[in-house]
């Protein structure tokens, strides 16, 4: 079984508890690896549900790298919901997919609490959070989730778990772009309703979204994004369709597509030295 429930009748399987099991170091973990190439049950967070499950993962030694990935059918990677490395010291996120029953998130806390107990300092990943949505007006559009969550909470998808962005060429990870991008967010909010010009073939839904906002955010419409739902795919995704490549030239469609660079051309890197 690749996915055990953690229970009564289960909590005998021998498994990784990593509350219970940390190592100091990757050197460490290395030298108490039984071979390079092994499979071993992990146990995960607690979910929505208030409930644990083991899952099987198979790591793979390369000299003092590590390829790590759950395993969903016959040891085939393509088939994993989680896949992370650790090169150089450094744990990588290279794919997460949320798969029952853990969400999205639940498989990133994962992935760190797997990096932080083998004893990697810093995680880094490639913002990819996106979802596929489809309305009325946009066929199987995929959208930002960081821009969308930065306009709702003030923090990216992965701001969240404390990843901060850097410039993806500049390896020393030194002068972070989150104040720039800070910046823009808030010049983005201080946008004002007359200041958009929208595509004439998409104004009809601009116009639905400021008949139905601008009563209660008379000034500024991006402000409006503290009333997203994040649920199902909705008016906001479409709005933010349209702010990123529908817009006229404009402040805000040049701002739009700072924000959208910065977030998709970084790299994000969280210090596990700052969490618990």
């Amino acid at each position: 079984m690749e996915q055990l429930n953690y229970n009564e009748n289960t909590n005998h399987v021998s498994h990784w508890d990593l509350e219970q099991k940390k190592f100091h170091s990757i050197n460490d973990f290395i030298q108490n690896c039984p071979s390079k190439r092994f499979t071993i049950y992990i146990l995960g967070p607690y979910n929505l549900h208030k409930m644990r499950y083991m899952w099987l993962f198979e790591f793979v030694m390369i000299g003092k790298n590590i390829n790590i990935h759950s395993i969903k059918q016959n040891l085939n990677q393509d088939d994993s919901c989680m896949r992370i490395q650790i090169i150089n010291q450094n744990g990588k996120i290279n794919y997460i997919y949320k798969c029952e029953p853990y969400t999205g998130k639940d498989i990133i806390i994962w992935s760190i609490q797997i990096l932080k107990s083998i004893g990697v300092k810093n995680v880094i990943l490639i913002d990819d959070a996106r979802k596929i949505c489809e309305s009325q007006r946009f066929k199987n559009y995929t959208i930002s989730l960081s821009l969308i969550h930065k306009l709702w909470k003030n923090s990216t998808y992965y701001e969240i778990f404390g990843f901060i962005p850097f410039h993806k060429n500049n390896n020393n990870y030194k002068n972070s772009q989150i104040n720039k991008l800070d910046e823009i967010i808030q010049q983005i909010k201080l946008i004002q309703w007359e200041e958009i010009k929208v595509l004439s073939v998409y104004e009809d839904t601009w116009n639905y979204f400021t008949q139905l906002y601008k009563p209660y955010y008379i000034l500024y419409p991006f402000c409006a994004f503290q009333e997203f739902l994040p649920e199902k795919c909705g008016l906001f995704y479409d709005i933010l369709i349209i702010a990123i490549y529908h817009l006229q030239e404009s402040k805000a469609k040049d701002l739009f597509h700072q924000a959208n660079q910065i977030i998709y051309q970084s790299v994000w890197k969280l210090n596990l030295d700052s969490i618990e």
